[in-house]
């Protein structure tokens, strides 16, 4: 089930909006209307914000990894005793969360561009 939800997870990387970018023409799917929405916005014009998001996103899947195989040392935080890799994979999970919602927002954006996109070849065949 754990192997289930990562994979289910790490799929919302998948390529559609490169799909969607490349046939509409353009050479880049970060080349997308940003005045349209602000998260997107923020995450491609901020290089900080980029680097930050990815850079927590790729930390806390390693510390997935490395704790289910060892906890590194014991911590005490907050009341609550746990290892290392645990605590930060804690800490890490709301901007890996947020990274992965934005790959959502980013997927919308692409459906829908694809749609337009074939609902305009349609009308083009019809004449």
């Amino acid at each position: 089930m754990k192997i289930l939800i990562s994979r289910s997870i790490l799929s919302l990387s998948l390529p559609c909006t490169h799909c969607s970018s490349l046939s509409s023409g353009k050479s880049s799917h970060k080349q997308i209307d940003l005045r349209a929405n602000p998260v997107l916005r923020l995450y491609y014009e901020s290089r900080a914000v980029l680097f930050i998001m990815c850079s927590v996103n790729e930390i806390f899947f390693m510390a997935l990894y490395f704790a289910h195989f060892f906890s590194g040392p014991y911590l005490s935080m907050f009341g609550y005793t746990m290892g290392m890799w645990e605590w930060v994979a804690r800490i890490t999970f709301v901007p890996c969360a947020a990274k992965h919602f934005i790959s959502v927002i980013q997927m919308v954006a692409a459906a829908r561009n694809i749609g337009y996109l074939d609902e305009e070849e349609i009308r083009q065949r019809r004449g």
